[in-house]
């Protein structure tokens, strides 16, 4: 009986280097020990060095320094999230801030990013003049203060047809407005209450209490939790917590207020 003959391509296998190989795979250097490895080279680059001293001087508290891999072209939309999660969240906002406007933004980022010196960066800054380029020649610049959001806002949802607004002069109508923009939510509350808008609303714009706060917190730029609170306090009857939610406090000064607008 023949034995079969190796193919001709194939190389018979040197003892010694199997012996290696297999020595070799039983001291292999486990992947976890590997990247920390990695890591560690990567820390004490000169490259990684000059990213992360960019990342202190030109990147800002709310932004994210973690996304070093993260694709620069998409980096503008982790920012941009960020930076209106912390300023204009109406969950978060405890008071009225002026309108958000991309383009204030996109120069503030541009700002900031001018003493970088990381590609990475560089390339950020380049980008974002880009895209205000574009957000310029699309919107206007238009900057709005509180009183003038807080007016658009209220006119919507009928607040001039309020017989106790109508009676005003015009002088009147512009101070009420401008102190009740600078006021906090529970001044805020109790006199859109002593002028009978949450009735207003009722009547006209919310079929329940549900949607009344609603509608509230959108114009106040409050959550609908707040909205709540203070409203219920303003019944005598109500359970609701009076040491959080204290527009019951603000019924007899709002009134005072009110005869200075006449």
């Amino acid at each position: 009986m023949t034995s079969k003959k190796a193919p001709e391509n194939q190389t018979k296998a040197d003892p010694v280097t199997e012996q290696i190989q297999k020595l070799y795979e039983a001291v292999a250097i486990p992947e976890p020990i590997l990247q920390q490895v990695r890591l560690g080279k990567m820390f004490a680059s000169d490259d990684y060095k000059i990213f992360m001293k960019d990342c202190r001087k030109c990147l800002e508290r709310w932004q994210y320094y973690e996304p070093a891999s993260y694709p620069v072209e998409e980096r503008y939309e982790l920012d941009k999230e960020a930076y209106i999660q912390t300023f204009f969240n109406p969950e978060l906002k405890y008071r009225r801030s002026i309108e958000y406007d991309e383009r204030i933004l996109l120069e503030r980022l541009i700002k900031n990013l001018k003493p970088a010196k990381h590609p990475y960066f560089i390339t950020y800054r380049n980008i974002l003049g880009g895209v205000l380029e574009d957000v310029s020649a699309l919107k206007p610049y238009i900057l709005k203060s509180n009183t003038e959001v807080l007016t658009e806002s209220l006119t919507e949802y009928g607040f001039y047809e309020l017989d106790k607004v109508k009676v005003l002069s015009l002088a009147g109508k512009k101070k009420l407005m401008s102190d009740l923009a600078a006021q906090s939510l529970p001044y805020q509350i109790a006199m859109l209450d002593y002028l009978g808008f949450l009735e207003y609303l009722q009547t006209h714009h919310a079929k329940t209490k549900g949607e009344l706060q609603k509608i509230l917190s959108k114009v106040l730029l409050v959550n609908t939790r707040s909205v709540k609170g203070n409203i219920y306090v303003l019944s005598p009857k109500s359970n609701e917590n009076r040491t959080a939610y204290t527009a019951h406090l603000h019924t007899e000064q709002v009134k005072k207020d009110y005869k200075n607008y006449k």
